[in-house]
């Protein structure tokens, strides 16, 4: 089967809806599945910190999808093209053509018959990307969905005429698991993710990390994102800029407690990573972090709650027993249900599948 991704600007910076794509491109080509992934890339995105000549770009972008991403491990049979639009001159005929993105939903749903079978892979509630009724409107093309929450499958199935699957971000053990035991890590030391994107609140876990500081002088915290280091955050504070995988694992195991103080995620990746690396896990309390924590297996508190997410970072800081029982429950859960392997196939039966309409 032949098997199109189209996929927006390529990056080479971690990011965890990039890696669910190249994850499932993997698994479909292990399979034995021709897959190609396209770049749609726009003249106002595209690389818009750079003051140069859109081709200039495009070539640029060009050689970073020949050389593939630098942070994860693509499988080198899976080709990779620059388009500027999705269209029948641009996307090549495929067997299937996913969409996986809000902005690139229509796009595909506007593609051939002779481009394949149409599917939307949908990884978040993308009010970022759109207004809230044109975003309802995609999920009403007649596309296959896939979502990787249920949440967001209770939230898509009303406007969809066909049935939507879920399939739950599965997350690689061979790369994130305990290496530092939980006992012997240092009880002040925490972790976050940093975006610059309002739905990922971090400016409200900064907030929380200065006034833990100002109560535990000896806190030690260790924040890694896409984006350049914020010329704002303090000195003390540790920062990472496009940590590969292992870089990630390594800075989740040398954390006690791992923050994520997101507004709206469609499944926080980081924060499943981190538990399967044996933080502790302090949230806010959205539908995505539901997924796959509890009130049995993470603290759960309200969104923009700053000075509860203080005193749940606190409490784990205190009570060394409790934040250890904590992390392992934490551990359990996840690594039984977030396996890489179970995903990787529940996606690869979905885009194989017969249609079933509703």
């Amino acid at each position: 089967m032949n098997v199109s991704f189209v996929i927006n600007e390529p990056i080479n910076r971690a990011s965890g809806g990039y890696k669910m794509v190249y994850m499932y491109a993997n698994a479909l080509s292990a399979r034995g599945d021709q897959v190609k992934i396209f770049y749609r890339c726009r003249k106002d995105v595209l690389f818009s910190n750079y003051k140069l000549p859109f081709a200039g770009k495009l070539l640029i972008a060009r050689i970073c999808a020949g050389k593939g991403p630098k942070w994860y491990p693509l499988n080198k049979k899976v080709e990779r093209k620059i388009i500027t639009e999705i269209s029948d001159g641009s996307v090549g005929d495929a067997d299937v053509v996913i969409a996986t993105a809000a902005d690139t939903a229509d796009g595909v749903n506007q593609l051939s018959k002779s481009k394949g079978k149409k599917f939307y892979f949908i990884q978040g509630y993308e009010i970022w990307v759109m207004p809230k009724e044109e975003l309802q409107k995609t999920y009403a093309y007649r596309m296959e969905k896939i979502v990787v929450a249920n949440w967001l499958k209770n939230l898509v199935s009303p406007y969809s005429k066909q049935e939507v699957i879920c399939v739950p971000n599965g997350i690689d053990q061979n790369v994130f698991h305990i290496s530092t035991p939980v006992e012997e890590r240092n009880r002040y030391q925490i972790a976050m993710m940093y975006h610059d994107l309002e739905s990922k609140g971090s400016d409200d876990g900064i907030k929380v990390l200065i006034q833990l500081k100002r109560r535990y002088p000896q806190l030690k915290a260790h924040l890694f994102g896409i984006p350049p280091r914020p010329e704002t955050l303090p000195e003390w504070i540790a920062y990472t800029y496009c940590a590969k995988q292992e870089e990630l694992a390594a800075i989740y195991n040398s954390a006690s407690v791992y923050l994520c103080p997101s507004r709206n995620e469609g499944f926080p990746l980081t924060g499943a990573e981190a538990m399967m690396c044996g933080c502790a896990l302090v949230a806010t309390n959205i539908p995505g972090i539901r997924e796959y924590a509890n009130d049995h297996t993470a603290l759960l508190v309200p969104v923009r709650d700053i000075e509860g997410l203080e005193k749940a970072c606190s409490r784990l800081i205190e009570d060394e027993t409790f934040r250890i029982d904590l992390a392992k429950k934490g551990h359990s859960y996840v690594s039984e249900a977030l396996c890489m392997q179970k995903s990787a196939d529940l996606f690869v039966q979905s885009i194989h599948r017969e249609e079933k309409p509703k």
